[in-house]
């Protein structure tokens, strides 16, 4: 499998492509409470890459939640997106901190997307593995 913290796997956004990139920790991290070491990292080997953040999406995916089968609370996932926004303002800019839109990729329903996306760090949520119809998300979220 691919792993995020190798630099290859980062190309397109030293590049003039728009690029979703990935980015999560998993259940042994998590448990370990190496979670935010991980996304640090993982952030750092991005951003040595980056040369227009204004093209660059993140998407923090919980690998730990479909490794144990355990849901994603909404303020956890609110709270991890918000050290996302952290480091980026700390060790990039304010600016990028403030302007980089972060993503939730883990698992959600109808039922609670609308949670998900009305928290201050969650700029919306990747679908791929919506556990409903995708017409009833979209009628949740209007």
């Amino acid at each position: 499998g691919r792993r995020s913290d190798q630099l290859e796997d980062h190309r397109c956004v030293g590049s003039n492509l728009n690029a979703i990139v990935y980015i999560g920790d998993n259940a042994e991290e998590k448990d370990s409470g190496q979670s935010e070491a991980k996304l640090a990292h993982q952030l750092s080997v991005i951003s040595a890459a980056v040369k227009d953040w204004s093209r660059v999406v993140l998407a923090y995916e919980p690998v730990w939640a479909a490794e144990t089968s355990k849901p994603v609370k909404v303020d956890a996932a609110d709270e991890t997106c918000r050290f996302i926004r952290g480091w980026l303002a700390e060790n990039v800019s304010d600016d990028v901190g403030a302007a980089t839109k972060i993503l939730y990729a883990g698992s959600v329903t109808t039922k609670v997307v609308a949670d998900f996306v009305s928290k201050p760090d969650i700029d919306g949520i990747v679908a791929s593995e919506i556990k409903s119809d995708f017409a009833g998300l979209v009628d949740t979220i209007n």
